[in-house]
């Protein structure tokens, strides 16, 4: 399984200022299938699977769920 956008994209991006985030619809509804997903550690609030923290993960536009649930 390949983990897609990473963190290290995400710098990338942020130092050549291509950044981009998702409109609020889309980060309500990546918060609200991740509040239901089996493998995310609800005490640090990150997803077990890909070690990303959910907050800013699903805020940035190019980002992918390695459950493939959005």
């Amino acid at each position: 399984m390949t983990k897609g956008y990473n963190v290290f994209d995400a710098i990338k991006d942020a130092v050549t200022g291509n950044l981009e985030f998702a409109d609020d619809d889309v980060v309500k509804n990546r918060r609200a299938l991740c509040d239901s997903c089996e493998v995310r550690n609800t005490t640090l609030d990150m997803c077990t699977v890909c070690g990303c923290i959910l907050p800013a993960k699903i805020r940035l536009k190019e980002s992918e769920c390695p459950m493939e649930m959005w």
